[in-house]
């Protein structure tokens, strides 16, 4: 495949999203019964799952295959599986087809439940009012009604099937992959991404690197075997969570990373940024210290933990309890300064504390402002 010349696992993922899959052959799966497409279905889903693989770097378990097809705000890679959706596009389209059939006022029998509908509705996951009512009107054999728009909605099934495939991934978890799978279903978990490799952004990853963070991202293991520390001494696992947290590693890296990253964009939007500030002597509540947004000067402490360390209370929730213990730390502090006070909280896996969302959309207002709504958005 020419995909293969890439050489580029980034690029090669976005052109995947874009250019394989479903997206080829929906009108297909829209006219034609799955059981008439299922050789050519299987092949399309193979060849999507070698494709992964190439780019992952490693080959797929059941778990990481089922996970690369849902959507990525659910923490996937959002590439579908053709088989899948099968189901989903021909009752779409059948529905959609009864409905237009009532209001043309076409012969009873164009809206009556084929054995083709039935075999599809029968192939979807049994969640729902919705697939539920469907399936009792098939299975009577009278006419359709169609009186919600949204079942002849292919989006509407895919939802359906998506969240199934979500439960079961769940269902059949260890306690680690609950906690990746929760803190990767966060509002901006999987923005790093959608852009294109922009170089001059900061926005591309090495090949090595963008493997790794894919592997981290399906709960593939990143390491073949357990091996030691070479700080600690301690037995790392394959997955990689201890080099996150390990109590003698330096993590100024990340963290300062992170503060840049916020600084040069703040300063993009029109604030005055200054790194490292104190307040009251030793006190140092401001990795940010940002002015020229409004009438006081705002404060920004930057926060990453790695929620994998352990595994209960993951994802937003333990960021907002830091993000809560930080507050205690440094109110006061900032309020006699005449300072405002923010909690920039993130973890390793992309996810992000409410504060630190509300903080983001701030500064997406900030460069519509100055650049225009859509520029504005790109840049944020």
């Amino acid at each position: 495949m020419a995909l293969a010349h890439v050489q580029d696992p980034q690029v090669e993922l976005i052109l995947a999203r874009s250019s394989l899959g479903i997206c080829r052959i929906t009108h297909l799966m829209r006219g034609v019964p799955g059981r008439c497409l299922t050789a050519g279905l299987d092949c399309v889903d193979q060849q999507l799952r070698t494709t992964i693989e190439r780019i992952v770097g490693a080959v797929l378990d059941g778990s990481g295959w089922l996970q690369a097809g849902l959507p990525l705000r659910m923490g996937g890679l959002g590439l579908t599986h053709s088989k899948l959706m099968a189901g989903a596009a021909f009752t779409a389209s059948a529905l959609g087809f009864a409905a237009r059939a009532q209001s043309l006022g076409l012969p009873l029998e164009a809206s009556l439940p084929t054995a083709d509908l039935r075999e599809a509705v029968a192939s979807l996951p049994q969640r729902g009012a919705a697939v539920v009512e469907l399936t009792k009107a098939v299975a009577s054999n009278s006419q359709l009604e169609v009186r919600d728009a949204k079942v002849t909605s292919q989006r509407f099934w895919a939802e359906v099937i998506h969240l199934h495939g979500l439960e079961q991934l769940q269902l059949h978890s260890t306690a680690r992959s609950l906690s990746r799978l929760k803190e990767l279903n966060s509002p901006v978990a999987s923005a790093w991404l959608t852009p294109p490799p922009a170089p001059s952004l900061g926005l591309s990853f090495g090949p090595g690197e963008f493997r790794l963070l894919l592997k981290w991202r399906l709960g593939l293991p990143i390491m073949t075997v357990p091996a030691a520390c070479l700080r600690c001494g301690e037995i790392m696992d394959v997955f990689g969570d201890h080099v996150m947290c390990c109590p003698r590693a330096s993590h100024t890296v990340r963290h300062g990373f992170l503060a840049d990253a916020l600084g040069r964009v703040v300063a993009l939007s029109g604030g005055h940024v200054e790194h490292e500030v104190a307040v009251a002597g030793r006190q140092r509540p401001a990795d940010l210290l940002i002015s020229g947004w409004g009438p006081r000067a705002l404060a920004v402490d930057v926060t990453v933990r790695h929620g994998l360390a352990t595994f209960d209370n993951c994802g937003e929730d333990r960021l907002d309890r830091a993000a809560h213990t930080k507050h205690i730390k440094y109110d006061a502090l900032c309020r006699e300064a005449q300072l405002d006070f923010q909690v920039f909280g993130v973890s390793t896996l992309g996810a992000a504390a409410k504060e630190a969302l509300n903080l983001v959309r701030t500064l997406r207002a900030k460069l519509s402002e100055r650049f225009g709504k859509r520029e504005g958005r790109e840049l944020g």
